[in-house]
């Protein structure tokens, strides 16, 4: 295959990549500027461009030419090597079909990989939910309950989360919790949880003070801001923002204790 044969067959691969693997219209005239250059210079590996240049074939500014160029290497289409210094000029690289396919396929299994594991570990903290919810509202002989974070609900600590989800008025009965929308479980079991990992915290101290109304509004805060989806995220968000919470109560209680001793 000669110089412009090679050419030839390298556009008819780019536009039907493009059927899959799509770009916005200056990429593509960036990219055929770049294909040209490789063809000037008998399709050697690498090549040596400078931004003015591809500037002054393509119309784009800097910035245009610096987004357009990034499109085209997370797209698979291009590699693009900076200059060691202000003064080295860039290098380019075209990927193959062939090589497109292959970066394309590898990205698509990593991101699968990735969800997979999220899924999996959303699936493992519902199940954790599921089972502390029953050991709470259960008259179990279970003694201890091991949490996501391998801390233990103690039978005597049990007893105390009840009394502060009974406080917080939403200790379910299992007669209620036959009437409860299966739809809301989720809500109710993440709740338990968070009150749960308070009080085995440090933060133990202040959730005893801790009002429904405050602990409802941190919650519906939350639901407003994170969704339910990734819910160790949720968990976690939830869980800062009634820390928060306690620290906004404590700096009041300090100011006011300060006014009354005339500090």
């Amino acid at each position: 295959m000669n110089a412009k044969e090679k050419y030839i067959n390298e556009l008819e691969n780019f536009y039907s990549n493009l059927d899959y693997n799509p770009i916005s219209s200056d990429a593509k005239c960036l990219y055929q500027t770049i294909l040209h250059m490789f063809y000037k210079q008998n399709w050697i590996r690498t090549i040596k461009i400078s931004n003015n240049v591809l500037i002054a074939k393509t119309g784009l500014t800097l910035s245009g030419l610096q987004r357009k160029r990034n499109e085209l290497q997370q797209k698979g289409y291009i590699n693009y090597f900076k200059g060691n210094n202000q003064a080295a000029l860039a290098k380019y690289e075209l990927l193959s079909h062939n090589e497109q396919a292959i970066a394309q396929a590898n990205e698509q299994a990593t991101a699968q990989a990735s969800e997979q594991a999220s899924e999996q570990q959303n699936e493992h903290i519902i199940t954790i939910l599921y089972l502390l919810f029953n050991y709470l509202i259960n008259n179990s002989t279970q003694k201890n309950f091991k949490m996501c974070d391998g801390k233990e609900i103690t039978s005597a600590d049990k007893n105390g989360i009840i009394n502060i989800l009974k406080k917080l008025d939403i200790y379910m009965t299992k007669e209620l919790l036959k009437t409860y929308p299966a739809s809301n479980l989720l809500d109710i079991e993440i709740q338990y949880y968070v009150v749960s990992a308070l009080y085995l915290s440090p933060y133990k101290i202040y959730i005893n003070n801790l009002t429904r109304e405050e602990f409802m509004l941190r919650f519906l805060k939350t639901k407003k801001y994170i969704e339910n989806e990734d819910v160790l995220y949720f968990i976690n968000y939830f869980i800062k923002s009634l820390q928060e919470e306690f620290m906004k109560k404590e700096k009041i209680y300090v100011v006011r204790t300060n006014e009354i001793m005339g500090r």
